[in-house]
């Protein structure tokens, strides 16, 4: 079953994408750093998912996807979390009508 706890937050997702963004901007592997970072949240299984989604992003787009710093989201944030944002609403429809 899904909890509360199981599910991934656009504060966790922003902090993974920008983990990313770092270890890909200074040629380090990016695997690592993700792992360790989602590993505190339970949801290190994740990081090859996140790695390859924004790798398949940054390929569709045909440029760098951007990051924020602090609080401040950057048009590619924004538009990620209202994709995830867009599908959970979707899926709990889809489960509301079944």
């Amino acid at each position: 079953p899904i909890t509360r706890g199981s599910i991934m937050t656009p504060a966790m997702l922003i902090a993974a994408v920008r983990c990313w963004r770092t270890a890909r901007d200074t040629g380090t592997s990016v695997q690592p750093p993700l792992f360790a970072l989602l590993t505190h949240h339970g949801h290190d299984m994740l990081a090859p998912v996140i790695d390859s989604v924004m790798t398949l992003a940054e390929s569709i787009a045909g440029r760098r996807i951007s990051t924020g710093e602090g609080p401040v989201l950057s048009d590619d944030e924004h538009r990620l979390i209202g994709r995830v944002h867009e599908r959970s609403r979707i899926a709990r429809d889809v489960r509301r009508n079944d």
